[in-house]
């Protein structure tokens, strides 16, 4: 349990705060999010290991990434907590879902 709590739940967490940490403008959020999910869909042909720590990181950068994108649009100065704090939800959530969604096919 505690490998898919790390995997899971800690690594997007991670990502998350590291991309609400960086970005400050909504086009940088949109780069992010952009590049971000194109790069899910490459790394999964890559070597297990760089799969099973790059995906849930890359995940979470992502998903907060997409989320910062109108936020940072409304708010352009929005501070380092509610950049981190909205981010962080947004992976959480993303991360619950994958949960939900792999945890009902097997």
């Amino acid at each position: 349990m505690e490998s898919a709590t790390f995997a899971f739940i800690a690594l997007p967490a991670f990502g998350a705060l590291v991309v609400g940490y960086l970005l400050t403008d909504w086009r940088l959020a949109g780069a992010v999010a952009s590049g971000g999910f194109g790069l899910l869909l490459i790394l999964p042909g890559s070597a297990p290991s760089l799969a099973t720590f790059a995906l849930p990181a890359l995940l979470g950068a992502a998903a907060g990434a997409l989320i910062l994108l109108p936020y940072l649009r409304v708010w352009p100065d929005a501070t380092v907590w509610g950049r981190m704090s909205v981010a962080i939800i947004a992976a959480l959530a993303a991360s619950v879902a994958n949960i939900s969604f792999f945890a009902g096919s097997a």
